[in-house]
């Protein structure tokens, strides 16, 4: 008997084993049959299926997308409603207009439109009608020449009201003020929270109920930026008043060219006139800082190491001719005398900024290199606040001025070298200051497949 059950015994193993291995052997079959799926290039994201209820899907969409659709509704869906509302669309920062992705016309966006606008700007903004792994070479294509939107006759020769507050306010000065005195997050400024910033209450509080809405403030603030941009004739650059031949305080699309107007100079047109009218005003100049000059940031921060060197790059699409350049930097180092900085240019024109200077003392606060300062970089003490020149003027090698005439259009760099060091440091941020020719309108860059890099931080 005792025999027969160890035989029985033995003989459950046995069948146990074969199962093991059967199974094993099926798992091995799987794995061998996903790798071929994966030799093949079979795509692993694959598009998710929209929500009941959902708009219409102009941009299919993968998990990626929709995450960032919630990270945007807890960001920005103030009142939980499911939705970004109009009120909550205005006081966000928007890279282009939000409503784009409004595919159901309601005036707010929801998650499944968001997660197509995320979607959008992924695969540079594939529809549903293009392949998705085409899509991945958009950057190399030519891009294509904006279509220019003639205005009414009847307001062909006068200045625009669309002001597509949606869209523009965003960067208005309105939404700074409120974002920085608006303690309640209610959008508005009661007494309490506008107490002592010198608003005029009676010119701003259209319905009288002692509140400056945030439409309000941005209504007014527009009013105010009009009024001043037609008594800036100091600021604006030269060409628009050589442009303007009818001197109406605006140039149309015929003034624009002394001779036959060319697909680069429409481009051109087209990107300086904002609101697509088909005009060019004293404000959307005032407004464009390919006009006006200002600061292109990377305020992504970056670590080094000791005995290490960084390169952390700012690409500029804007296309002016260059009249003063300046670069601005903030950084954490206790023994700054380690470091060596170095700014190059797009045409490898390197100018050494810091090197040697500032003994075991820390970091740097907004620290502005220019060719004009007065005060030598060796002369500050940390955290250097303040303008300085670079240390390349006092080694009588070239400065910034070297750039001037120059085009804005490229790589720019700003090079660490810590290989002295035996400290770690953190790039907070930089920024490349660009003050354009007034006597040159700005240029339309070309598709550079070459020039990439961060560019200045944007939200969605």
């Amino acid at each position: 008997m005792a025999r027969l059950v160890n035989s029985a015994k033995k003989g459950l193993v046995i069948v146990g084993c074969m199962c093991l291995a059967a199974k094993i052997c099926q798992a091995q079959n799987a794995l061998e049959s996903q790798e071929r799926l994966r030799d093949f290039n079979i795509p692993t994201e694959q598009n998710l299926i929209p929500d009941f209820g959902a708009a219409k899907i102009v941009y299919p969409y993968i998990q990626e997308d929709l995450d960032d659709a919630d990270r945007m509704l807890g960001r920005y869906d103030k009142n939980r409603n499911g939705f970004v509302d109009q009120d909550e669309i205005d006081i966000a920062y928007w890279r282009s207009d939000p409503m784009e992705t409004d595919f159901d016309r309601d005036g707010k966006l929801n998650r499944s439109e968001l997660a197509q606008r995320m979607a959008r700007r992924r695969t540079g903004g594939a529809s549903s009608a293009v392949n998705r792994t085409a899509s991945k070479f958009n950057l190399f294509t030519p891009p294509k020449v904006p279509a220019i939107i003639a205005p009414p006759a009847n307001v062909a020769s006068s200045r625009t009201d669309d002001r597509r507050s949606s869209f523009r306010s965003g960067r208005s000065l309105a939404y700074g003020i409120v974002s920085r005195f608006d303690r309640n997050g209610d959008y508005q400024l009661d007494e309490r929270e506008r107490r002592g910033l010198g608003l005029p209450l009676a010119d701003i509080d259209k319905d009288l109920n002692g509140i400056i809405g945030f439409r309000e403030l941005d209504d007014w603030s527009e009013n105010q930026m009009e009024a001043m941009a037609n008594d800036l004739t100091d600021v604006l650059p030269s060409w628009f008043f050589e442009r303007d031949h009818d001197s109406d305080g605006q140039i149309e699309l015929r003034e624009y060219s002394a001779e036959q107007l060319t697909d680069e100079q429409i481009k051109d047109f087209s990107a300086l006139d904002s609101n697509s009218d088909g005009v060019l005003t004293a404000r959307e100049l005032l407004s464009s800082r390919a006009v006006m000059g200002g600061a292109y940031s990377n305020e992504k921060a970056e670590m080094f190491a000791p005995r290490s060197k960084i390169t952390s790059e700012i690409a500029i699409d804007d296309d002016v001719s260059i009249e003063k350049l300046q670069v601005q930097l903030t950084l954490t180092h206790t023994y700054l005398e380690q470091l060596e900085i170095i700014f190059e240019g797009p045409n490898n024109q390197r100018i050494l900024l810091f090197s040697g200077i500032g003994g075991s003392d820390d970091n740097m606060v907004r620290t502005t290199f220019s060719d004009d300062s007065g005060t030598k970089i060796r002369s500050g003490r940390a955290p250097f606040e303040g303008t300085f020149q670079p240390l390349a003027i006092e080694k009588g090698q070239p400065g910034f001025k070297q750039y001037q005439g120059q085009r804005s259009h490229g790589v720019w760099k700003l090079i660490i070298d810590s290989t002295r060091s035996d400290r770690f440091g953190l790039l907070h941020s930089w920024s490349v200051i660009i003050t354009p020719d007034d006597n040159e309108a700005p240029r339309s860059p070309t598709v550079d497949a070459t020039a990439s890099g961060p560019t200045e931080s944007i939200a969605e």
